[in-house]
């Protein structure tokens, strides 16, 4: 039984569990006919971003990873590019009239199961992954800059 307190508390099953989640997301958005990353463009979108580099940043991709969707996106029919009012180098994408539908038939689908599902799960436990995922978070993201930083070739740490 001690075995099972020491695997269920190891970072290896962190990382099937968050791994486990991320893949429930994947395949909902090529169920959704979408890749991924198509998908949570659609959905920065929807929420009020519109430019690649806003996006890519939200998204943690590269800008070209973000173009390609976009162009994907355009392509379907769900979004649309058009120059920024202040700087024409830049483009802002906007939700289509069939990218509205979408967003009403699958994000926000999808946001309901989300709730329905986290809202079944008793509130202290609710309480208890959102500290702990926190805590994780404000611990671990200064220790991956430290790394990235320790990584960095010689020309891009000045």
């Amino acid at each position: 039984m001690s075995s099972l307190v020491v695997s269920d508390a190891s970072i290896e099953r962190f990382r099937e569990i968050y791994n486990a989640v991320d893949r429930i997301y994947d395949l909902y958005a090529r169920s959704c006919g979408l890749s991924p990353t198509e998908f949570w463009c659609v959905a920065c979108i929807a929420g009020g971003r519109s430019s690649q580099a806003e996006i890519a940043d939200e998204l943690a991709a590269s800008r070209q990873t973000v173009n390609s969707a976009f162009k994907a996106l355009v392509r379907q029919g769900l979004i649309e590019l058009a120059p920024h009012p202040q700087n024409g180098r830049v483009k802002q994408a906007r939700l289509t009239a069939a990218g509205e539908a979408f967003v009403e038939a699958h994000l926000h689908t999808l946001d309901e199961a989300e709730e329905t599902v986290w809202n079944a799960i008793p509130e202290q436990d609710r309480i208890t992954v959102n500290r702990v995922l926190d805590q994780f978070r404000v611990a671990f993201a200064p220790a991956i800059g430290a790394l990235t930083q320790s990584q960095a070739p010689a020309s891009r740490k000045e």
